[in-house]
């Protein structure tokens, strides 16, 4: 287990709001040298603590839309996971691969501008592995957040929305093979996209600032392994009734105030809500849901949840 300290907690919460963030402004905030920020980045790296680097963009810039599957199986063996792994890791349009315990076993994520894309990858999934699938279940993401880990260290850094619900803005090949790039790797330099884009580096920068500007690319942010950080990631799947449009608003600011949720989810489905955790312990987990409960008792439904063992992928590549 690795221990943190407080200068690694506020450069990976730094890291999670701005992954692009170069070296000399990590240590600016920090208080450190640039090499020493440099070096503690990469350690946490090698640890396998930071486990990659991507960007969000605006859904609705892009035309694009999240849709999931949440699949309960009946067993599978280690060939049968490989081949399922295997299967998914080949489907370009899956954004989001993990698995863990609890309602499901696997959460697929799949965007893509046209719903029939959508079904005809489900029809393709269920007939691929029709045998070991116990049940399933479909949402449609409306509206996702994503919060600051304020859990590492307070921050001033307000909530991104992935949908803005503006008309879409038309990019080109070269926007979109940047914006693959930076999806895939959010912190590699403008020189390394340039090489693997086989554009030249001023076009990049270039590009990149307008991408910005656009507000199209949202956040930089790294993804964590957090069993070696001493956390546990949780996410709840919460079905409301009776609540109208300010309860509803009182309900997501309360997620919005928890330190250890760090994205929640509008759905349209089975379940209304899906607030992410990255909790301490499992009590702490229920000792806030139990909260939630108590406050909003007559608008809850029904609540799980499902402890995520490991993330395979988490790449919304347009």
């Amino acid at each position: 287990m690795y221990k943190l300290d407080a200068k690694d907690k506020k450069i990976l919460a730094i890291l999670s709001i701005d992954a692009r963030a170069t070296y000399a402004e990590i240590g600016k905030k920090t208080r450190l040298h640039k090499d020493t920020v440099a070096y503690r980045i990469k350690k946490l790296e090698e640890e396998r603590i930071i486990t990659g680097y991507t960007a969000f963009f605006d859904f609705s810039r892009l035309n694009t839309r999240v849709y999931k599957l949440y699949v309960k199986f009946r067993g599978l063996k280690g060939g049968e996971r490989q081949r399922l792994l295997s299967f998914l890791k080949k489907e370009r349009h899956v954004g989001w691969i993990v698995e863990g315990n609890g309602s499901w076993d696997i959460i697929i994520g799949f965007h893509t501008s046209f719903v029939k894309e959508f079904y005809d990858f489900k029809m393709v999934f269920e007939k691929e592995f029709h045998e070991k699938i116990l049940s399933m279940s479909v949402t449609t993401q409306i509206q996702a957040y994503l919060f600051p880990r304020e859990y590492l260290t307070p921050s001033s850094q307000e909530e991104i929305e992935l949908y803005s619900f503006v008309a879409p803005i038309l990019i080109d090949s070269k926007d979109r093979v940047i914006l693959q790039g930076l999806a895939k790797n959010a912190r590699a330099s403008v020189m390394d996209i340039a090489q693997t884009t086989r554009l030249s580096v001023r076009t990049v920068s270039y590009r990149i600032k307008q991408l910005e500007k656009q507000k199209i690319i949202l956040q930089y942010r790294c993804s964590l392994n957090l069993s070696k950080i001493q956390r546990i990631f949780i996410k709840a799947f919460i079905a409301l009734n009776n609540s109208d449009k300010k309860k509803k608003e009182e309900i997501l600011h309360f997620f919005r105030e928890q330190e250890i949720v760090v994205h929640n989810v509008e759905s349209l489905g089975e379940w209304e809500l899906e607030p992410e955790f990255e909790v301490e312990s499992i009590e702490q987990f229920y000792e806030i849901i139990n909260e939630f409960r108590s406050r909003f008792a007559e608008h809850v439904e029904k609540i799980d949840s499902m402890i995520i063992s490991r993330e395979y992928k988490y790449q919304y590549v347009p």
